[in-house]
């Protein structure tokens, strides 16, 4: 609701990430998830060895957490 209720010029172009440290999983950590209530399911992985897009990000909940201010500055 902060984000919603903040100043369009203090939350415009922003990114917020919603959730919390403990809910930060891997790719292959959901997958496993998945894999354990639907046992039918299929799981393929691409080849990213050779120009493939191999990103990996870290995600910080810290602006959801309540330590941004919203407020317009």
């Amino acid at each position: 609701m902060a984000g919603l209720e903040a100043p369009d010029a203090a939350v415009r172009g922003q990114v917020f990430n919603l959730g919390t440290e403990d809910g930060n999983y891997t790719k292959d950590e959901i997958v496993g998830l998945v894999i354990k209530r639907l046992p039918e399911t299929v799981v393929t992985y691409k080849d990213l060895t050779f120009g493939g897009d191999i990103r990996d990000i870290s995600i910080s909940f810290e602006k959801f957490a309540g330590n941004w201010d919203l407020r317009l500055k």
